[in-house]
């Protein structure tokens, strides 16, 4: 009888799944994998969260495959990445305006990992998280029921955020290259079609 993998997220479920498993290394694969099939899936509706999982299972692959430590080591760090993404708990910190607003944080990551891939001085992580909320408030205006197919939408949502960082030039003098910014827009339109 086959039977379809249970929620990761389902704690109680999975923990039963796991506890039939027989090895300690049986268990930390079987986590490090279904983890990675979740995180894979959900990674468009907050990359950098998602992300900073994705490196700490990683880490602790490497860690394991390098002989840094045994296999109960192995299962014990991998069940703690478990409960952190079970429990929502996160190593990202966010600039407290933005502090419960998922959605901003959501879009802050999406600008961090951006600007920190170009040589662009955006100033202050707090800045970020302004910027972060306008664009929050562009989606937010924008979306309407299957607004993810209506390209009339989607051209005034690129519309808005353009306007935003022209704005940001002649207010403050921050210049951001148009490459960059239409990176911006694409993101951005990819995390709000998973969230709104």
């Amino acid at each position: 009888m086959i039977h379809n993998p249970i929620d990761i997220l389902n704690r109680d479920a999975f923990e039963q799944e796991i506890k039939e498993l027989g090895t300690m290394r049986s268990k930390a694969d079987a986590i490090q994998s279904r983890m990675a099939k979740s995180l894979s899936e959900k990674r468009d509706e907050n990359p950098a969260y998602y992300d900073s999982f994705s490196k700490r299972i990683k880490e602790v692959l490497e860690l394991y495959k390098n002989q840094v430590i045994s296999e109960s080591q192995y299962y014990e760090k991998m069940k703690e990445i478990l409960k952190d993404y079970q429990t929502g708990r996160s190593s990202i910190s966010y600039p407290e305006r933005i502090k419960n607003n998922v959605h901003a944080q959501a879009f802050y990551g999406v600008l961090n990992a951006i600007f920190s891939d170009s040589d662009i001085d955006i100033g202050t992580s707090d800045f970020v998280a302004e910027i972060s909320e306008k664009i929050t408030d562009i989606i937010a205006r924008h979306s309407q029921v299957d607004w993810s197919s209506n390209k009339t939408i989607h051209d005034r949502i690129s519309q808005d955020i353009d306007d935003l960082f022209y704005e940001y030039e002649k207010e403050k003098g921050l210049i951001v290259p148009f490459d960059t910014v239409d990176k911006i827009i694409e993101n951005v339109k990819t995390v709000a079609m998973r969230r709104f």
